[in-house]
């Protein structure tokens, strides 16, 4: 569950082994607040989003667009 403070804690151990072992720690984060969130955590490579995340958030930007005229 991306929104438990239980993860923090074992996020930033896997931040700091990957770092230990000069390798790079990645994650998926649903939006850009949790990439935010876990680039402090030390990740250095974040996905943001999904397809579908992209497509739901570009449909629902052109109709409020739409909306807007």
């Amino acid at each position: 569950n991306p929104f438990s403070e239980a993860i923090v804690e074992p996020l930033t151990q896997i931040a700091k082994k990957a770092a230990a072992s000069n390798r790079l720690a990645g994650i998926y984060a649903p939006n850009s607040a949790f990439a935010k969130r876990y680039q402090a955590l030390g990740f250095s490579f974040v996905t943001l989003a999904s397809d579908r995340g992209y497509l739901a958030a570009g449909a629902s930007a052109m109709l409020n667009a739409w909306n807007e005229v």
